[in-house]
């Protein structure tokens, strides 16, 4: 009896720990408390700095490491701001300057993450001489055939250059032999290419252009810079009939 006694006793002191480390186990491994990972969100497709009336876009992502179906939401930003389908989009107006924080929220029903991005705005100054400066692309892009690349300027509508302006919107691929493609019609705020003193133009990358010869004229290259080129009358920007800027840098071109 007297060992029986004690044997249980033995048992009972070994059965509670190993009881408590049972339940501390299925504590810790519980998947409804902490093996359902954290979903993760990243940008594409953003500058470091944008200009007052200028549309900024870009993508949003966010993926899940268990393969949970992850919801995307912009918890917060300026007005009029959206964001759909990952991509954001806001028309910023000549009064939209300085530094603005977007909140991105993503939820895969059991966990939750953010990420804040905070937007530069400066207003798009322009040299009194040359009256365009191009914005975008200005170096750094790579663009894929089927890509819409914004081209984007803007002009010096102070000093009347949006009168009779004409804006030939051309792409240098690796030599100046390169085609041009014409936003042909577009003068003062005609055809809604302008918002305040920026004007956009969209293009749906190709291969190919037609070259001067009519040939196709290839445009995938590692070195291209975009042109913008305005036609004033009168303009006495040192005596010169007409004026441009272009990219302050190459951008790409690929498959």
């Amino acid at each position: 009896m007297s060992f029986t006694r004690i044997g249980n006793e033995m048992n009972q002191k070994l059965a509670l720990p190993a009881l408590l480390c049972t339940a501390l186990f299925f504590f810790c491994k519980n998947p409804g408390d902490s093996s359902n990972a954290v979903p993760a969100i990243e940008t594409e497709g953003i500058y470091d700095r944008y200009y007052a009336n200028e549309m900024i876009s870009f993508r949003v992502k966010a993926t899940d490491p268990d393969g949970d179906n992850v919801s995307l939401s912009l918890d917060q930003g300026p007005s009029g701001a959206t964001l759909n389908g990952g991509a954001f989009e806001w028309q910023t107006t000549s009064s939209d300057t300085g530094t603005f924080d977007l909140n991105f929220v993503a939820d895969d029903g059991t966990a939750r993450s953010n990420k804040s991005v905070a937007i530069d705005i400066v207003y798009a100054d322009v040299d009194t001489c040359v009256r365009i400066r191009v914005l975008r692309p200005n170096g750094g892009e790579v663009y894929h055939v089927g890509d819409t690349m914004t081209i984007t300027w803007a002009i010096d509508k102070e000093r009347g250059v949006d009168k009779g302006v004409r804006l030939l919107l051309s792409l240098y691929s690796g030599s100046y032999d390169a085609p041009s493609f014409n936003a042909t019609g577009f003068r003062d705020d005609s055809a809604g290419i302008y918002t305040g003193n920026v004007g956009t133009y969209k293009w749906v990358v190709t291969p190919t252009l037609p070259g001067e010869n009519g040939e196709p004229f290839s445009m995938i290259n590692e070195q291209c810079v975009a042109q913008v080129w305005g036609d004033y009358q009168p303009n006495t920007c040192n005596g010169r009939l007409y004026t441009m800027d272009a990219s302050d840098g190459i951008f790409s071109i690929r498959e």
